[in-house]
């Protein structure tokens, strides 16, 4: 429960903000380094709901009907959304890898 207030709080700092002041904060965190990312607390509720998912429903490739992992491709989505919208802005190497504190920020971005 306690993962879950986490991350459905992810954002609540951020409303209100729009536009350029959300992908300013998706900046901002591209320049976390890899401890600052690992301490996020949104990224380690992100990783704690998918060890806990793993636990309560372990994945059996070997079986048939091998469940979907719609959490995991859902939070994959959202991060590599979120670093293609900060790599758009950025005009450094395109190539470099970027990863976000919380990525979850993207989804208050309007279309």
């Amino acid at each position: 429960e306690n993962t879950l207030q986490h991350l459905s709080a992810a954002t609540d700092a951020a409303e209100g903000s729009a536009g350029s002041a959300l992908l300013t904060l998706l900046v901002e965190q591209a320049g976390l380094k890899q401890s600052e990312l690992d301490a996020h607390p949104v990224r380690s509720s992100m990783k704690q709901l998918l060890r806990s998912l793993d636990q309560l429903c372990p994945f059996e490739p070997e079986r048939d009907e091998a469940r979907p992992d719609y959490v995991r491709s859902f939070l994959d989505y959202v991060n590599t959304l979120g670093s293609v919208l900060v790599r758009s802005l950025s005009s450094e190497d395109q190539s470099s890898q970027v990863k976000l504190g919380n990525p979850l920020l993207v989804l208050l971005q309007t279309p």
